[in-house]
């Protein structure tokens, strides 16, 4: 069975001690749940490349990956940014069946979002944008 690149992505993270011990595993594709707990993490995809050879597909895939990361509070946004940075920065190995040939951060932007009314509060959040290489499966 072939390993999807956010389940890699989702994988390295709720395998690292220091983001689950800010967010346990609340770390979901695309979209939270509805009512959520927070701090939480939630990533895309936002776009790929492959690379090709001359006369065949090379197999390597540039794929763009977002993630987002939620807090109530700066102090804790932060703490789970750094935690999930370093489990994927630089990152080489095998999740699954998914070869990463490497992670690297792209861009980082600090946002608020302020509360929606007065029941709610504001949320802190960070936007990472990671490139990961990796492999996939060439038809022969």
């Amino acid at each position: 069975m072939t390993t999807y690149l956010g389940t890699a992505i989702r994988t390295r993270l709720i395998n690292d001690t220091d983001v689950t011990d800010v967010c346990e595993q609340r770390v979901y594709p695309q979209a939270f749940p509805e009512n959520v707990t927070f701090p939480a993490v939630r990533y895309s995809l936002t776009g790929s490349s492959r690379q090709p050879l001359v006369d065949a597909a090379s197999g390597v895939v540039e794929s763009d990956f977002q993630i987002d990361i939620y807090a109530s509070t700066y102090l804790v946004c932060h703490q789970l940014a750094k935690a999930v940075r370093e489990t994927l920065q630089q990152y080489i190995g095998v999740v699954g069946s998914l070869d990463i040939l490497g992670i690297r951060v792209v861009n980082q932007m600090d946002l608020y979002e302020p509360p929606v009314d007065s029941d709610d509060v504001g949320l802190f959040r960070v936007i990472f944008d990671f490139e990961v290489v990796h492999g996939e499966s060439v038809p022969s």
